[in-house]
Protein backbone atom coordinates (compact mmCIF):
# COMPACT_ATOMS: atom_id res chain seq x y z
CA UNK A 1 0.00 0.00 0.00
CA UNK A 2 1.45 3.35 -1.04
CA UNK A 3 1.11 5.92 1.72
CA UNK A 4 1.36 9.66 1.20
CA UNK A 5 2.14 10.13 4.84
CA UNK A 6 2.26 13.48 6.61
CA UNK A 7 3.96 13.01 10.01
CA UNK A 8 2.31 15.27 12.58
CA UNK A 9 3.60 14.03 15.93
CA UNK A 10 6.55 11.87 16.96
CA UNK A 11 6.76 10.08 20.28
CA UNK A 12 9.80 9.73 22.46
CA UNK A 13 11.78 6.68 21.17
CA UNK A 14 11.06 3.43 22.96
CA UNK A 15 13.07 0.24 23.24
CA UNK A 16 11.75 -2.73 21.28
CA UNK A 17 12.29 -5.95 23.23
CA UNK A 18 11.77 -7.92 20.04
CA UNK A 19 14.49 -6.18 18.00
CA UNK A 20 16.65 -4.88 20.82
CA UNK A 21 16.63 -1.42 19.23
CA UNK A 22 14.98 1.97 19.84
CA UNK A 23 12.23 3.04 17.46
CA UNK A 24 9.84 5.96 17.10
CA UNK A 25 6.05 5.80 16.93
CA UNK A 26 4.53 8.55 14.80
CA UNK A 27 1.00 9.82 14.29
CA UNK A 28 0.08 11.54 11.08
CA UNK A 29 -2.28 11.88 8.16
CA UNK A 30 -2.82 10.27 4.77
CA UNK A 31 -5.26 11.90 2.36
CA UNK A 32 -6.94 8.58 1.52
CA UNK A 33 -6.86 6.95 4.97
CA UNK A 34 -7.16 9.90 7.32
CA UNK A 35 -5.30 9.89 10.63
CA UNK A 36 -3.00 6.91 11.04
CA UNK A 37 -0.10 5.58 13.11
CA UNK A 38 3.17 4.45 11.54
CA UNK A 39 5.40 2.28 13.72
CA UNK A 40 8.21 1.43 13.83
CA UNK A 41 9.95 4.34 12.17
CA UNK A 42 13.65 5.20 12.48
CA UNK A 43 15.12 7.90 14.67
CA UNK A 44 15.78 10.25 11.73
CA UNK A 45 14.07 10.92 8.42
CA UNK A 46 10.47 11.75 9.37
CA UNK A 47 9.95 15.51 9.35
CA UNK A 48 6.73 16.85 10.81
CA UNK A 49 4.36 18.36 8.24
CA UNK A 50 6.57 17.15 5.36
CA UNK A 51 4.86 14.44 3.26
CA UNK A 52 6.81 11.25 2.67
CA UNK A 53 5.65 8.60 0.20
CA UNK A 54 6.54 4.93 0.66
CA UNK A 55 5.10 1.45 0.31
CA UNK A 56 3.76 0.63 3.74
CA UNK A 57 2.79 -2.68 5.30
CA UNK A 58 0.16 -3.52 7.84
CA UNK A 59 1.74 -3.96 11.23
CA UNK A 60 1.12 -7.65 12.00
CA UNK A 61 1.93 -7.11 15.67
CA UNK A 62 -0.65 -4.33 15.95
CA UNK A 63 -4.18 -5.23 14.77
CA UNK A 64 -5.55 -1.71 15.23
CA UNK A 65 -6.97 -0.59 11.84
CA UNK A 66 -5.06 2.70 11.75
CA UNK A 67 -1.65 1.10 12.44
CA UNK A 68 0.87 0.79 9.62
CA UNK A 69 4.53 -0.15 9.40
CA UNK A 70 7.46 1.33 7.50
CA UNK A 71 9.07 -1.80 6.00
CA UNK A 72 12.69 -2.67 6.67
CA UNK A 73 13.81 -1.97 3.10
CA UNK A 74 12.79 1.69 3.60
CA UNK A 75 15.04 2.28 6.59
CA UNK A 76 18.59 1.81 7.77
CA UNK A 77 17.59 -0.24 10.79
CA UNK A 78 16.57 2.05 13.63
CA UNK A 79 18.71 4.95 12.42
CA UNK A 80 17.35 6.67 9.31
CA UNK A 81 15.11 6.50 6.27
CA UNK A 82 16.58 5.17 3.03
CA UNK A 83 16.23 8.18 0.77
CA UNK A 84 16.23 6.05 -2.40
CA UNK A 85 13.20 4.10 -1.18
CA UNK A 86 10.98 7.06 -0.32
CA UNK A 87 9.88 10.30 -1.92
CA UNK A 88 9.69 13.56 -0.01
CA UNK A 89 7.35 16.34 -1.04
CA UNK A 90 7.30 20.01 -0.14
CA UNK A 91 6.44 20.85 3.48
CA UNK A 92 2.80 21.80 3.97
CA UNK A 93 2.01 25.50 3.95
CA UNK A 94 -0.20 27.05 6.61
CA UNK A 95 -3.34 26.69 4.50
CA UNK A 96 -2.81 22.94 4.09
CA UNK A 97 -2.05 22.57 7.81
CA UNK A 98 -5.27 24.42 8.65
CA UNK A 99 -7.27 22.02 6.46
CA UNK A 100 -5.94 19.07 8.46
CA UNK A 101 -6.55 20.90 11.73
CA UNK A 102 -10.14 21.42 10.63
CA UNK A 103 -10.42 17.66 10.26
CA UNK A 104 -8.91 17.24 13.74
CA UNK A 105 -11.58 19.60 15.04
CA UNK A 106 -14.33 17.74 13.20
CA UNK A 107 -13.12 14.47 14.78
CA UNK A 108 -12.68 15.84 18.29
CA UNK A 109 -14.73 14.42 21.15
CA UNK A 110 -15.85 15.79 24.50
CA UNK A 111 -14.26 13.06 26.63
CA UNK A 112 -11.71 10.27 26.48
CA UNK A 113 -14.45 7.81 27.44
CA UNK A 114 -16.00 8.40 24.00
CA UNK A 115 -12.76 7.25 22.36
CA UNK A 116 -12.81 4.10 24.48
CA UNK A 117 -16.44 3.35 23.56
CA UNK A 118 -15.58 3.66 19.87
CA UNK A 119 -12.43 1.56 20.32
CA UNK A 120 -10.38 4.32 18.75
CA UNK A 121 -6.59 4.33 18.95
CA UNK A 122 -6.04 7.93 17.82
CA UNK A 123 -8.19 10.71 19.16
CA UNK A 124 -8.62 14.45 19.47
CA UNK A 125 -9.86 16.62 22.32
CA UNK A 126 -10.62 20.32 22.24
CA UNK A 127 -9.58 21.87 25.55
CA UNK A 128 -9.77 25.42 26.85
CA UNK A 129 -6.60 25.06 28.89
CA UNK A 130 -3.90 22.59 29.84
CA UNK A 131 -0.74 22.47 31.93
CA UNK A 132 2.44 20.49 31.24
CA UNK A 133 4.50 19.56 34.27
CA UNK A 134 7.90 17.98 34.78
CA UNK A 135 8.04 15.17 37.33
CA UNK A 136 10.87 12.89 38.50
CA UNK A 137 11.45 9.97 36.15
CA UNK A 138 11.08 6.80 38.19
CA UNK A 139 13.08 4.81 35.59
CA UNK A 140 15.97 7.26 35.43
CA UNK A 141 19.41 5.63 35.26
CA UNK A 142 21.99 7.65 37.19
CA UNK A 143 25.20 7.29 35.18
CA UNK A 144 27.31 8.72 37.99
CA UNK A 145 26.38 5.71 40.10
CA UNK A 146 27.02 3.27 37.27
CA UNK A 147 30.49 4.75 36.78
CA UNK A 148 31.46 3.41 40.19
CA UNK A 149 31.34 -0.15 38.88
CA UNK A 150 33.80 -1.13 36.15
CA UNK A 151 31.83 -4.15 34.96
CA UNK A 152 28.56 -2.28 34.35
CA UNK A 153 27.87 -0.80 30.93
CA UNK A 154 24.78 1.02 29.70
CA UNK A 155 22.93 -0.32 26.68
CA UNK A 156 23.38 1.92 23.65
CA UNK A 157 19.67 2.55 23.21
CA UNK A 158 19.43 4.44 26.51
CA UNK A 159 20.87 7.62 24.99
CA UNK A 160 17.69 7.97 22.91
CA UNK A 161 14.98 6.80 25.33
CA UNK A 162 13.74 8.20 28.63
CA UNK A 163 16.21 6.14 30.64
CA UNK A 164 18.78 8.95 30.92
CA UNK A 165 16.23 11.75 31.41
CA UNK A 166 15.84 12.80 35.05
CA UNK A 167 12.51 14.47 34.25
CA UNK A 168 9.52 13.12 32.41
CA UNK A 169 6.59 15.22 31.28
CA UNK A 170 2.90 14.94 32.04
CA UNK A 171 -0.04 17.04 30.96
CA UNK A 172 -3.13 18.02 32.96
CA UNK A 173 -6.41 18.95 31.31
CA UNK A 174 -10.15 18.67 31.82
CA UNK A 175 -12.69 17.05 29.52
CA UNK A 176 -16.28 15.83 29.87
CA UNK A 177 -15.10 13.02 32.16
CA UNK A 178 -13.31 15.37 34.54
CA UNK A 179 -9.64 16.02 35.26
CA UNK A 180 -6.84 14.04 33.59
CA UNK A 181 -3.13 13.72 34.21
CA UNK A 182 -1.48 11.68 31.44
CA UNK A 183 1.96 11.26 29.89
CA UNK A 184 3.10 13.88 27.41
CA UNK A 185 5.35 11.80 25.15
CA UNK A 186 6.15 14.34 22.46
CA UNK A 187 9.80 13.88 21.48
CA UNK A 188 10.67 17.53 20.92
CA UNK A 189 9.84 18.61 24.47
CA UNK A 190 12.36 16.05 25.74
CA UNK A 191 14.92 17.32 23.23
CA UNK A 192 14.32 20.92 24.33
CA UNK A 193 14.90 19.87 27.94
CA UNK A 194 18.06 17.97 26.99
CA UNK A 195 19.57 20.80 24.93
CA UNK A 196 18.52 23.69 27.17
CA UNK A 197 16.61 23.06 30.40
CA UNK A 198 13.38 21.64 31.77
CA UNK A 199 12.22 25.18 32.53
CA UNK A 200 12.71 26.29 28.93
CA UNK A 201 10.89 23.20 27.70
CA UNK A 202 7.91 23.96 29.95
CA UNK A 203 7.92 27.64 28.99
CA UNK A 204 8.02 26.74 25.29
CA UNK A 205 5.19 24.21 25.33
CA UNK A 206 2.78 25.64 27.90
CA UNK A 207 0.43 28.01 26.06
CA UNK A 208 -2.92 29.63 26.73
CA UNK A 209 -6.17 29.52 24.78
CA UNK A 210 -8.06 26.75 23.03
CA UNK A 211 -5.95 23.84 21.80
CA UNK A 212 -6.50 20.52 20.09
CA UNK A 213 -4.85 17.61 21.88
CA UNK A 214 -3.76 14.69 19.70
CA UNK A 215 -3.83 11.45 21.69
CA UNK A 216 -2.73 7.90 21.09
CA UNK A 217 -3.37 4.81 23.17
CA UNK A 218 -1.11 1.89 24.02
CA UNK A 219 -1.29 -1.46 22.23
CA UNK A 220 -1.23 -3.47 25.45
CA UNK A 221 -3.45 -1.05 27.40
CA UNK A 222 -5.93 0.35 24.92
CA UNK A 223 -7.89 2.43 27.42
CA UNK A 224 -4.72 4.23 28.53
CA UNK A 225 -3.83 7.35 26.59
CA UNK A 226 -0.94 9.76 26.18
CA UNK A 227 -0.76 13.12 24.44
CA UNK A 228 1.60 13.44 21.47
CA UNK A 229 0.52 16.72 19.92
CA UNK A 230 -0.85 20.10 20.96
CA UNK A 231 -2.16 22.48 18.32
CA UNK A 232 -3.63 25.96 18.83
CA UNK A 233 -6.98 26.34 17.12
CA UNK A 234 -6.45 28.66 14.12
CA UNK A 235 -8.48 31.86 14.33
CA UNK A 236 -10.48 30.98 11.21
CA UNK A 237 -11.65 27.74 12.87
CA UNK A 238 -12.63 29.17 16.25
CA UNK A 239 -16.31 29.37 15.32
CA UNK A 240 -16.68 25.88 13.85
CA UNK A 241 -16.64 23.76 16.98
Amino acid sequence: MLLNYIPIAKAMPEYSKRDGKPYVCSLGYDYSKGFIRVYPTPLAGLITWTPICFKAEKNKRDPRPVSWKMPEDCRHGEWSVKSLKVTYKKPLNQSAKTTIMREMLDNSVNAISELNKRRESIGFLLVNSYKIEGVPNGKYIDTTQIGMFEDVELAGFTKFTKDLRETEFRIRFRDGDGDHNVAFNRWDIYETARKYSVKQALDSFNKTGQHILMLGNYLQHQTSWCVLGIFPVPNQLQLFK
